[in-house]
């Protein structure tokens, strides 16, 4: 065999390891594809069983569907949170972002709800928005209605210490003596018009 021969056949043998290569690469990108698609189908399939039997499903799948559920609740919590810190609301009738002072919808028209802050009540009376648990609206003085008290349980006592405290100027309601801000109009805890 001549030097020639023996570069070819290293050529040839280069030549064919090169496209055994290439080859075994591709079908291992196939083997990907088909293992992809075949997941894939387990999640329509699970999808599709939890859509058909939400609430008569096998106890064996019960901790993956409440886990799902759970999931799904704190996914919604999420979105509204994104949401309020965006400064929009989602439309009831198309989904559409709409800005929280909207009266409507600027993709579908639909009358948009009210907003109300969490943490923050309307008034019955004049329509202001004060913070939950307040008494007596700081607008109008319209008393709120109050839950009843629960029992309190009686508290270990603990050893007075007396500690000097240094007077600090407040507003105070003069018919209760209730602390107020400068911006009230009427005392939260009595209803007297401050101003």
């Amino acid at each position: 065999m001549s030097f020639l021969d023996d570069i070819n056949a290293t050529a040839d043998g280069m030549m064919n390891k090169a496209r055994a290569s290439m080859e075994i690469n591709r079908l291992n990108s196939a083997v990907n594809n088909e293992n992809r698609n075949i997941n894939n189908y387990y999640f329509e399939i699970g999808k599709k069983y939890v859509e058909l039997h939400p609430q008569d499903f096998e106890p064996a799948f019960s901790d993956m569907v409440n886990a799902i559920r759970d999931a799904e609740g704190r996914i919604s919590t999420y979105k509204t949170q994104i949401m309020a810190l965006k400064g929009v609301q989602a439309c009831p009738n198309c989904g559409a972002e709409v800005p929280i002072s909207a009266s409507f919808c600027n993709s579908c028209g639909t009358k948009m709800p009210e907003y109300i802050p969490a943490g923050m009540v309307k008034c019955p009376n004049c329509g202001q928005l004060v913070k939950e648990g307040t008494r007596f609206c700081t607008s109008c003085g319209n008393p709120f209605p109050q839950p009843e008290p629960a029992p309190e349980e009686a508290a270990p006592a603990e050893a007075a210490v007396d500690v000097p405290v240094a007077p600090v100027a407040e507003k105070v309601c003069p018919n209760c003596g209730a602390k107020v801000t400068e911006d009230m109009l009427f005392c939260v805890e009595c209803g007297t018009k401050l101003k």
